[in-house]
């Protein structure tokens, strides 16, 4: 598992348009909420397959902009060989990665 938290100068709105735009892996699920006061979070759940490991995994996307700034998470789960031993040769952070590379132009702070 890896995870990563940072700043983006962007709506969580424009967060689903951009990645939805770059299509650097599969979505497999998109949820967005308007909340009052101008308040935005959205939840994305993308899936890549990784040969180094055999196995699919999953990052999950959580942004939100309660307190001014849209604070984006990732965490990536999944991509361990097996249930005892959780290596995963890298794949989770590679996964994390790529997804932060494609709004690293948005990152602030």
């Amino acid at each position: 598992m890896d995870k990563k938290e940072f700043y983006v100068s962007i709506t969580p709105k424009q967060i689903v348009e951009h990645l939805k735009a770059v299509e650097i892996t599969d979505i497999e699920h998109v949820e967005f909420h308007e909340l009052p006061y101008g308040k935005q979070m959205c939840v994305m759940i993308f899936e890549r397959y990784f040969f180094r490991t055999s196995n699919q995994a999953t990052c999950t996307l959580i942004a939100q902009n309660f307190n001014e700034k849209t604070l984006v998470r990732l965490v990536a789960t999944g991509a361990s060989q097996g249930m005892f031993l959780k290596l995963d040769w890298g794949a989770s952070s590679s996964f994390v990665s790529s997804i932060a590379k494609s709004l690293s132009s948005f990152i602030i702070g």
